[in-house]
């Protein structure tokens, strides 16, 4: 079982060195609330939306099997910061996420559309499509071993 809570360090408690920070979902627990969940994804990118996509086709609940936590402010992650020279036509090339080619969200026929917003476009409609519970942002301070479960500890759940 996992804790997510706003808490203090405490032993065995190994502090994120490039913290991960959900346009905040329905009834999402106030600040300094625990959450007990089975599982934990840090990080909203293309491994994180993977990693969710299977836990939901395996049966876990959204919100209460698993969550995934994303410092970033919206879809898209690091693509969102990409020079603006960085089109479809210069990206060696965007893998599809399961279950949703990007070519469905994103026509291939505007090879000058920017990275910057397409993959988050895709990010998106992705999190959308698969209902997935991404809170955002939340940044991962700390992750603790507590023997039978982990503690995660972040800024705001």
């Amino acid at each position: 079982m996992i804790r997510l809570a706003e808490a203090t360090r405490s032993r065995a408690c190994v502090p994120m060195d490039s913290p991960s920070t959900l346009s905040s979902p329905p009834n999402a627990a106030a600040p300094g609330v625990a959450l007990k969940v089975q599982i934990v994804v840090i990080g909203a990118g293309q491994a994180g939306l993977s990693a969710a996509y299977h836990l939901k086709r395996l049966g876990l609940a959204p919100h209460k099997g698993f969550v995934v936590l994303d410092q970033s402010p919206g879809p898209g992650g690091a693509w969102q910061d990409r020079w603006p020279s960085l089109t479809l036509s210069t990206v060696n090339r965007i893998h599809d996420l399961p279950g949703m080619s990007f070519s469905e969200v994103i026509g291939t026929d505007s090879p000058e559309v920017r990275a910057s917003v397409a993959v988050p476009e895709y990010f998106a409609a992705y999190e959308k499509r698969f209902e997935l519970p991404v809170y955002r942002p939340v940044a991962v301070k700390v992750v603790c071993d507590r023997h039978d479960h982990f503690r995660v500890e972040t800024d705001r759940i």
